[in-house]
């Protein structure tokens, strides 16, 4: 007897053969990507917890990136600052001498005054660094240089400032009264290194302690010291105090900010570890069970 196959079977049998062909189909790709679903629609009920967890996951690695680069940025910062600082302390140590000194002589001078430009000059370099293309110590106005002394010599400083009552160098002073040193904003930058903690990652070029050195060291450059000895070098020896003062507190706050991000980032990363081992939990199929169905 002759079976006659009917449109109705015809078409049952195509659709069984499709159906398996499409349980082939996903189950090679399972093997293949080791995912149960290409998306988070095929998880169900799972699926809004994957989603969760991405955004969780995204969010952990921007924090990570971002306090990468503000520790690489404070790095240089750093590096800037003890150099200043190294300046400052050697024209301190110059200075004490030099108003110790008695009598002195005028090369002694001349010589106090020179290392005084050039430390203004060290001091103005340090302060201009870049990052990146960015002006580190510039506060919010990081594409303008923060810092600009505006005399090449010795010789073109004191004939701007002569010592003398009413013309005596004045690194905060007016702009009006010469073309200005500091171009900053003045803004102390921090950084937000997780969701509700942010910290200090730099200094103004304006801020006390470096106009204080620049104010001390401009005293001693300008012109007249002759006759203004001791009081001139011993008022710059104060701001030089204070400036150093000043500095360990700032390179104190800057270290325990580096100390934060790099304890949060530890952090982060533990965490982004556990959503990505919760989401591979959720996508993740049994690759030996799902060949064992393909060999069936």
């Amino acid at each position: 007897m002759t079976r006659i196959a009917t449109a109705a079977s015809n078409e049952l049998l195509l659709r069984n053969l499709l159906d398996i062909q499409k349980r082939v189909t996903e189950t090679h790709r399972q093997v293949t990507t080791e995912r149960r679903h290409s998306d988070y629609k095929g998880l169900g009920l799972d699926a809004n917890r994957a989603v969760n967890f991405e955004n969780e996951l995204n969010s952990a690695e921007r924090f990570i990136q971002n306090n990468t680069l503000a520790d690489t940025r404070m790095k240089a910062t750093a590096t800037s600052m003890e150099a200043i600082r190294e300046t400052i302390s050697e024209f301190r140590s110059r200075l004490k001498n030099y108003a110790a000194g008695e009598p002195r002589e005028q090369l002694e001078t001349d010589a106090i005054q020179r290392f005084a430009f050039q430390a203004m000059k060290d001091v103005e370099s340090y302060l201009n660094v870049q990052y990146n293309g960015d002006f580190i110590f510039a506060g919010g106005r990081t594409s303008q240089q923060p810092v600009t002394l505006g005399y090449r010599t010795l010789e073109e400083f004191q004939a701007a400032f002569d010592g003398t009552p009413g013309n005596e160098f004045d690194p905060t002073a007016d702009p009006t009264q010469w073309d200005g040193m500091f171009h900053d904003d003045g803004t102390t930058l921090r950084h937000r290194i997780d969701v509700n903690q942010e910290v200090q990652i730099a200094v103004p070029a304006s801020a006390d302690l470096f106009t204080k050195a620049l104010e001390a060291m401009g005293k001693i450059a300008q012109g007249d010291l002759a006759n203004n000895v001791p009081g001139r070098p011993n008022e710059a020896l104060d701001l030089l105090e204070d400036s150093l003062s000043g500095m360990e507190s700032a390179q104190y706050t800057l270290a325990n900010s580096r100390l934060a991000i790099n304890d949060r980032n530890d952090k982060h990363e533990t965490y982004a570890n556990f959503l990505k081992d919760r989401l591979a939990d959720l996508q993740h199929v049994d690759t030996t069970e799902a060949v064992t169905r393909l060999m069936d």
